[in-house]
């Protein structure tokens, strides 16, 4: 199967100017048009998301050129949606009876470098990308056709938002059936083991596999009872990989499912301070929270920590309040276990030993100059004493001369 053809009737991309098939052309291209000037305008705040939609915008002008092309796109998308609807029937019939024949993929735990994170368009696009690669190599064996044929099984499974969310449902319906065969034990000590294998893996750089090993430990999730920690571990992994739209969307998961945790707005704080998305208001925003939480509990240590991050934040994030970051570090260093109040303080004594050396600097310059203007004076002064000196001499011999002369004559 060849690559799928991206619904630009129902792309997220799309929303602030939708298109639609009862559109013509021309009105179509003029709001692929503004489209294109949006996210121009968002490259440089969100370049990742940018590029994506516009090489899908790309693709759009290609295909709405005139209307004989749009009749065509409208004719091949509307078949691809009735074989996608063909393949969901067969695969959720919903027949518990032929479980030990089911062919049902977990595309996610796959090496497909996708997640149930991602929209439908970052899903197609990852998998074309993959199935090209897969292709050009020329190498083909077992392991790259079982690869291939999931691409192409994927591609219709995530061909829209329906077809996803479908199989999203059954994925979730089919991961249930996990802890009715398996003791409570059993699954969270499989839940942490994937966890733990996960955080191996990113701690030693490879946050590919940390990302398969966490969708393992997915089958064994239960929001009701596990609390938010695996969505932390996908957001420090997202972070890793420099995904910050991805990173963003696990951390409004995290706080959905555990709202009254102050580590989940902890590690929210370090999202917005962190280099792939610098954002002060929302760092200030999610240390605050944390802050409060952990006042309300009693909890010194964490309150401590999330003052920590907001001094790191007015110290070293724009818009900048030095003195409130210094401020904020000294009442809680001693117990900030992240070091940020540290870091404050270590920064500010590296300023204040700058600006001292600089004085110091600028006051043997203005010295040097000082002397130097001394000397200057004094080479001045006796070369000028020189000038009298041999000025009164040359005076004191016209004067004896004259004398000498007048005596002479007078003899």
């Amino acid at each position: 199967m060849g690559s799928q053809l991206i619904d630009y009737y129902s792309y997220e991309g799309f929303k602030e100017f939708k298109i639609d098939p009862q559109m013509s052309v021309r009105e179509i291209q003029q709001n692929l048009l503004a489209l294109r000037r949006i996210w121009n305008q968002r490259e440089n705040r969100n370049p990742e998301k940018a590029r994506v939609v516009l090489s899908v915008l790309d693709g759009a002008k290609i295909i709405f050129q005139n209307e004989p092309s749009k009749a065509q796109y409208d004719l091949l998308l509307e078949e691809q949606r009735k074989k996608a609807q063909q393949e969901q029937k067969r695969s959720y019939s919903g027949d518990d009876s032929n479980e030990e024949k089911d062919d049902f993929v977990d595309y996610y735990s796959e090496d497909l470098g996708i997640s149930r994170m991602m929209s439908v368009q970052e899903i197609l696009s990852r998998l074309n990308r993959l199935g090209d690669q897969l292709r050009n190599r020329g190498t083909f064996n077992s392991a790259v056709y079982h690869k291939l044929n999931l691409i192409d099984k994927g591609q219709v499974v995530f061909q829209s938002e329906q077809s996803k969310q479908a199989y999203d449902a059954e994925l979730d319906k089919r991961n249930q059936k996990a802890p009715q065969k398996n003791t409570e034990k059993e699954r969270k000590g499989r839940l942490y083991d994937g966890i733990s294998r996960a955080r191996e893996f990113l701690a030693n750089g490879f946050p590919g596999e940390a990302s398969a090993a966490a969708e393992s430990a997915m089958r064994f999730y239960d929001e009701a009872k596990d609390g938010a920690e695996i969505y932390l571990l996908f957001l420090d992994i997202s972070k890793a990989q420099g995904k910050a739209d991805q990173a963003a969307r696990y951390l409004q998961k995290a706080v959905v499912v555990d709202p009254r945790n102050p580590s989940v707005y902890a590690q929210g704080a370090l999202l917005y301070s962190s280099s792939i998305l610098q954002d002060a208001n929302q760092c200030r925003k999610y240390a605050n929270m944390m802050i409060e939480l952990a006042n309300g509990s009693g909890d010194r240590d964490y309150a401590s920590i999330g003052n920590g991050l907001l001094a790191w934040s007015y110290y070293f994030q724009d818009p900048k309040d030095m003195a409130k970051g210094l401020s904020l570090a000294n009442t809680c260093v001693s117990r900030d276990a992240w070091g940020n109040a540290k870091k404050v303080l270590e920064a500010e004594r590296e300023r204040l030993e700058a600006v001292k050396k600089r004085e110091e600097a600028e006051r043997r310059a203005q010295q040097e100059r000082e002397e130097a203007e001394r000397q200057a004076q004094e080479i001045a002064d006796r070369a000028a004493t020189k000038k009298t000196i041999k000025t009164l001499l040359i005076i004191g011999l016209i004067v004896w001369v004259l004398i000498s002369f007048v005596k002479a004559c007078g003899s």
